[in-house]
């Protein structure tokens, strides 16, 4: 029996949502963002106040990603 798009549109987003849920993946992304001199999110907070306390901020938002809060 062949999957329907919708089911595997829904397979490929768990796959890459799941892909971010590890603390070397968000490190890196941290890297790239401060590598390409990336400016504050949505949240206003500055490239420098994250990475002055950046294992809690991974951390912190590590577990808001695997809560989905």
């Amino acid at each position: 029996m062949e999957e329907s798009t919708e089911m595997q549109s829904r397979r490929i987003y768990y796959s890459l949502y799941s892909r971010l849920l590890s603390e070397s993946s968000l490190l890196a992304a941290f890297s790239k963002v401060k590598k390409a001199d990336g400016s504050a999110g949505i949240d206003s907070q500055s490239r420098a106040d994250f990475a002055s306390n950046k294992d809690d901020e991974i951390r912190l938002f590590l577990s808001e990603l695997k809560t989905k809060s």
